[in-house]
């Protein structure tokens, strides 16, 4: 097998996704930077996932109702149910693998306001599969 070479393989997909992008209307003058970075966050990630796993946008939600905030990108287990309402979908906490805020560029306050956004999932409980009660969450390291 040849060499491999990361750099290469990001730009051909680049090249490959540039058409979708059009299409859609993300490279227009009047879209957001934020848009197209996520369309191609998202792209990027289905070439490298697994079929079982789909990507979406929302927030993640606890079997006591609890929520976090929202999210750019939700990496789920599609076995898991979610839930389509106004304004988005709700992703159960359980069936979460990832969660992304995507930035096209970050300072202080912005690196402060995505660790918050991780930390209100992580304070999400999950429920044990022998209990119908959500275990509390892991300590968070610091606390």
């Amino acid at each position: 097998m040849a060499n491999l070479n990361i750099a290469d393989w990001l730009d051909g997909l680049e090249s490959a996704l540039e058409p979708e992008a059009k299409s859609r209307g993300l490279l227009d003058h009047g879209a957001a930077t934020s848009q197209v970075r996520e369309f191609l966050v998202e792209n990027l990630l289905k070439t490298i996932l697994p079929p079982a796993v789909h990507i979406g946008k929302g927030k993640v939600i606890d079997s006591l109702g609890n929520f976090s905030r929202q999210f750019d990108i939700i990496v789920y287990d599609a076995r898991f149910p979610l839930m389509n309402v106004e304004g988005g979908c709700l992703y159960f906490v359980e069936g979460v693998l990832a969660t992304i805020d995507v930035k096209s560029t970050i300072d202080g306050n912005g690196l402060r306001t995505a660790l918050e956004n991780s930390r209100s999932v992580l304070t999400l409980g999950i429920t044990d599969e022998n209990s119908t009660e959500a275990a509390a969450p892991a300590p968070l390291p610091g606390r």
